[in-house]
């Protein structure tokens, strides 16, 4: 079952479900497979975990500026 429109009206392929299946896909380690499923994927996955490196890294540094007070 899913909730995407267009896999509702019959197509097979979409945007939105090839970009998380093709996360997915890299997360698991197959790296074909997710450039398959859809190209930005990969680049997708590197902007996902740049930001989670840049809140992690503030988030850090807030908390080390309230310890030192």
């Amino acid at each position: 079952m899913s909730l995407c429109p267009l896999a509702s009206l019959g197509l097979s392929w979409c945007p939105g479900c090839g970009f998380g299946r093709s996360i997915t896909a890299l997360l698991q380690g197959n790296l074909q497979r997710s450039l398959d499923y859809h190209w930005f994927g990969v680049p997708g996955m590197l902007i996902i975990f740049h930001r989670i490196f840049s809140l992690w890294q503030k988030i850090k540094l807030s908390f080390l500026s309230k310890s030192v007070i």
